[in-house]
């Protein structure tokens, strides 16, 4: 900020090339470099910053860090702010070393759409402060990548919070095990989509809790299905309406008993 207050005074050129660190908040500290930018500041770019911001937006720090090739230390950053890719950005330099001392960050982010959501599994390992989640409606991904998301979420500690109520599309192709898309389904109070070509193999019990059951169930609308054991006309029939593809039974020569309503709708 002295260095600004300096520039203010002055319609000449300040010329800096002496000064080998700067010390201050990340905005000033932009400042002065967007100054040297336009030539009312000369000669900086290669200085060690030292930011004194506890809280702090990712993107201005991304900014501060393209203005200089000396390390910037961010050891009084408690809080980290903005997208996932802005904050993952900041954790790559630190990686890279042209920022210090990050790690150990609370992190809120702004997102409101997860895309990719590898992302957040990245941006989890980076740091050891919670990661709160809560801005995001949307998540979409591959289920073991949703599913350790999800896994790890809590409001304390190296967790994420905010999670529970977020719409989820699960990207997956293939086979699936309906024990694990119940238990993503009743991880959050929003739909669960299966937008890829599944076949769900499991028990009777299984599939229903993964198609029927309210409080876990996910819609897969056009998956197949193969059963372990002998579900009931009762039970198929509550299954049956849940997707449009084919249904394997265990045995092809299983009598059903049920109602004829339920005989029907098998």
């Amino acid at each position: 900020s002295t260095l600004n207050i300096l520039n203010d005074y002055t319609t000449g050129t300040i010329d800096a090339g002496t000064v080998t660190v700067l010390r201050g908040d990340a905005a000033d500290l932009n400042t002065a470099y967007a100054a040297n930018t336009a030539g009312t500041i000369s000669n900086l770019g290669n200085e060690a910053v030292t930011t004194t911001d506890t809280s702090l937006a990712a993107a201005t720090l991304n900014t501060l860090d393209g203005y200089t090739s000396g390390v910037v230390n961010a050891a009084s950053i408690t809080t980290l702010t903005g997208t996932i890719a802005a904050v993952n950005t900041a954790y790559a330099a630190d990686t890279a070393g042209t920022i210090d001392n990050l790690g150990n960050e609370a992190v809120t982010l702004s997102d409101t759409e997860l895309t990719d959501a590898s992302t957040l599994v990245t941006l989890n390992t980076k740091t050891t402060g919670t990661i709160n989640a809560d801005t995001l409606t949307t998540v979409s991904g591959a289920l073991s990548v949703v599913k350790t998301i999800y896994d790890e979420s809590d409001t304390t500690g190296d967790k994420i919070s905010g999670l529970g109520d977020q719409a989820i599309t699960l990207t997956d192709t293939g086979s699936v095990a309906a024990t694990v898309l119940s238990a993503i389904g009743a991880k959050t109070g929003g739909t669960v989509t299966c937008s890829g070509a599944l076949t769900i193999t499991g028990t009777t019990a299984q599939i229903t809790a993964a198609l029927v059951t309210t409080g876990s169930l996910v819609v897969a609308g056009s998956a197949t299905l193969t059963f372990d054991d002998d579900p009931t006309g009762a039970q198929l029939a509550a299954i049956n309406p849940k997707t449009s593809g084919a249904i394997t039974l265990n045995s092809t020569s299983q009598n059903f008993t049920g109602t004829a309503t339920e005989l029907a709708a098998a």
